[in-house]
């Protein structure tokens, strides 16, 4: 993300798993790290990007930011299942190139990487709910 005179880079310090889907591990963010791209910025910028920054470990001390490395949660099941049973991608294509960006809660944060090529350092997170739940049905 871009704030005040640099760039920053989010990344995931801590996570906890939370289930499966897709046979993939769905992870809840515990703690974010962020480090600044330049280091030569003002004090009065640093203070500013600071509020920032607390602003979004606001909504990791929710426990409301999840992600799966394997596809992007910002998808629906359904869409990623039917994409993959008819070969339109692959569920390592999913993280960035197929995601919803009504869901994708980083999303404006990661222009800078994406304008810059390194999409491949971005997986998108969401911010809500997510649980799993097995479910045994008899006859």
């Amino acid at each position: 993300m871009y704030l005040l005179e640099t760039a920053y880079v989010g990344m995931v310090d801590h996570c906890t798993l939370m289930g499966y889907l897709l046979n993939s591990p769905v992870l809840r963010v515990d703690s974010l790290f962020f480090c600044a791209l330049n280091k030569h910025i003002s004090k009065a910028a640093s203070v500013k990007n600071a509020e920032y920054l607390n602003m979004i470990n606001e909504c990791v001390k929710d426990k409301a930011l999840y992600f799966a490395r394997d596809f992007s949660l910002t998808r629906n099941i359904q869409g990623i299942v039917d994409g993959i049973t008819q070969q339109k991608f692959t569920a390592r294509d999913l993280p960035t190139t197929y995601s919803d960006d009504r869901f994708f809660f980083n999303k404006t944060h990661s222009t800078y990487l994406i304008q810059n090529g390194m999409q491949a350092l971005i997986t998108p997170l969401i911010y809500g709910f997510f649980a799993v739940h097995i479910v045994h049905l008899t006859e």
